[in-house]
């Protein structure tokens, strides 16, 4: 392992032959996502779920030497399978499907994800209980010390070195979560946890490590890469986690980001290796790490020492009749764990299938970064429906203005060309409803002054590039890449422009923020009166938002004043329900792009936005077709 202290001594080189290669396979963001199929439309796909990556782990396993495999967090919530394992009166009394899956592919440990908490602790307890491998989080404890998982477990191995020989092998792993969980979950953890820092949780779990009985460091971070140095109380810290003496490896999560690309290979040992494998099952984290004895030369003991390493993602396999063999090769090697699955899929099936009413008018996030969107209309509608009424109860509260925000959680972006929601005309089941709003989480509403509305949309402006209104001959890309889709927040109740020949003030993922006049322009109240920096108004959004959730600091500034229980889907299927007539939710334009006198840009949306582009505005999109990403691209002109 690497030396734990800043200024130790380096092994002595050369002093022996020795050499172990160690295989770390992680599985990261799985969100509920079991099964090669998607509920959200009913129908298969092969380039999602957790059984589609088992073919990959087989399959590394087998020509790995040596191999752990890890899942990084994340697990239980994000799909309908997650949604009817803690509600259908079959699933909740057995093993989770998600937990069952893991247990069966023999996972050597896990950490837990901020989404592992949706559900509610004692949910989350009870589930804990089901794992038959060890879950760590060192960075996350009941408030009266004792703890929710242990800091670290040190795994004790016999690794095969490269001439056949067998050798005790130690390798420590210590779990992080991001802490912002106690805000995002503040109305249903309340006080029971207290969290800390995860660079510092780190530190102090090394410092207490007993070093002689560990050769090798492996964090399983719930985080984005980040800065280095990482500001305290960072939500995304592994580049930081990475850089701390001791670590080997990390395995970074939680921004569903595929890292690296391609494999990444340090000879020298001198890097430590980050991976994180995208989201939903799409990849496999793969990290290789090279180890030789050598002897220490500040006690002549002989040490493992990495000397390699090596990362790399692998995507699972394409659809096609090699995929089909796969997926039945590696259900035959899991009898137990296939009759688990048989039922939890019809179970998920028939609880999505709910009908919950009809909309006369498809709702899809094709174009919901670009123009007024029907979908997003109904979440607002449906928002504010569901508290509404709390608000003009509360004198307090009655006579502020009112604005509802809402995002597109599924448009594109790190998802891919198929991550949109497209609900069609006719009967609204439960999977739509969770196909429009993802998240378990729940409402809130901020009282925040006009200054920080306007820097909560201009977190919301990094969605888009710096456009140069004098290159009109080639046409510019619209969209930041890196940014998600979720953190748009579009206003119901305010109208306002984005002035595009303007910096964003964030970058794509809101961790680093820059100097500049903003985008946000002709910021006003719905009656046309402009929003003063000075005045105040209530804002309908959700509990990630309110604790700042997605880099969102102006939101966390403001005052929760009203706060339910009740998820916003919940609220959603209710509003649903309570329509005495199919919905038609209208698009509303509450916000557009300040006029730059028609300069060209390419908006890139799904393939199947073709059928989609704005009626009113049919003359500001032109086709392209599509791309060799998979994405539709449209010309449009601002």
């Amino acid at each position: 392992m690497s030396p734990v202290a800043e200024n130790a001594a380096a092994p002595e080189q050369g002093s022996g032959g020795t050499r172990i290669d160690l295989t770390l396979l992680a599985t990261s963001d799985l969100h509920a996502h079991l099964f090669p199929f998607n509920y959200y439309v009913d129908q298969r796909d092969d380039r999602t779920g957790l059984v589609q990556t088992a073919h990959v782990i087989d399959a590394a396993r087998r020509t790995a030497t040596n191999a752990l495999l890890f899942d990084n967090g994340d697990l239980l919530q994000g799909a309908p399978l997650g949604d009817a394992a803690i509600s259908d009166p079959i699933l909740c009394d057995k093993t989770h499907p998600m937990i069952a899956a893991l247990n069966a592919l023999g996972v050597d440990a896990a950490t837990l994800g901020n989404h592992d908490f949706d559900y509610g602790l004692e949910v989350l307890e009870r589930v804990l209980g089901q794992v038959q491998h060890p879950v760590i989080l060192a960075n996350a404890r009941y408030a009266d010390g004792t703890a929710l998982a242990p800091d670290h477990v040190v795994l004790e191995r016999t690794l095969t070195d490269r001439a056949g020989q067998n050798h005790p092998f130690r390798i420590g792993v210590i779990g992080l979560a991001p802490p912002q969980t106690a805000k995002w979950h503040k109305l249903s953890l309340g006080d029971r946890l207290v969290w800390e820092d995860m660079v510092a949780a780190t530190r102090r779990v090394l410092d207490g490590m007993d070093h002689t009985r560990v050769d090798a460091v492996v964090l399983l971070a719930h985080s984005g890469l980040g800065l280095h140095p990482a500001p305290p109380g960072a939500e995304n810290a592994a580049r930081a986690l990475a850089a701390l003496p001791g670590v080997d490896a990390v395995v970074s999560g939680h921004t569903h980001e595929v890292i690296p690309i391609v494999p990444v290979v340090d000879p020298t040992g001198a890097a430590t290796p980050i991976v994180q494998p995208g989201a939903l099952g799409t990849h496999l984290g793969k990290i290789t790490l090279g180890f030789e004895m050598r002897t220490d030369m500040r006690d002549g003991s002989s040490v493992w020492q990495r000397v390699e390493s090596c990362a790399e993602t692998v995507p699972i396999p394409d659809a096609g009749a090699a995929s089909d063999a796969a997926l039945r090769g590696t259900l035959r090697r899991h009898p137990v764990f296939r009759a688990q699955l048989r039922t939890a899929h019809r179970r998920t099936r028939s609880y999505a299938a709910r009908v919950l009413g009809r909309t006369e008018i498809p709702l899809t996030t094709y174009f919901a970064l670009a123009a007024p969107s029907a979908a997003l209309t109904l979440m607002a509608e449906a928002k504010l429906w569901a508290i509404g009424d709390q608000i003009a109860d509360d004198p307090s509260l009655a006579g502020l203005p009112v604005a509802v925000a809402v995002a597109p959680f599924k448009a594109g972006g790190r998802g891919g060309a198929d991550n949109y929601t497209d609900v069609p005309r006719g009967p609204l089941q439960l999977r739509h409803a969770a196909d429009l709003y993802a998240y378990a989480n729940t409402m809130a509403v901020l009282r925040v002054g006009g200054a920080d509305v306007r820097a909560w949309l201009e977190r919301t402006a990094a969605a888009f590039q710096t456009i140069d209104p004098s290159r009109r001959a080639d046409t510019q890309d619209l969209l930041a890449p890196g940014f998600a889709s979720y953190n748009f927040d579009v206003f119901y109740g305010l109208d306002y422009q984005f002035d595009l020949t303007q910096a964003a003030l964030t970058n794509a993922e809101g961790d680093a923020v820059f100097d500049g006049p903003g985008r946000v322009r002709d910021l006003r109240l719905q009656d046309g009166t402009p929003l003063a920096d000075d005045q105040d108004i209530l804002v309908v959004t959700n509990s990630y938002r309110a604790g700042g959730g997605g880099h969102f600091p102006a939101a966390a500034r403001g005052e929760t004043v009203l706060q339910t229980t009740t998820p916003v889907r919940d609220a959603l299927a209710a509003y649903i329900e309570a329509a005495t007539s199919p919905l038609a939710p209208k698009p509303r334009r509450v916000w557009a792009f300040a006029d730059l006198g028609g300069v060209p840009v390419t908006f890139a949306s799904g393939p199947g936005s073709k059928d989609h582009a704005p009626k009113d505005l049919d003359h500001r999109f032109e086709d392209l077709g599509v791309a060799a990403d998979g994405f539709r691209r449209w010309r449009m002109r601002i």
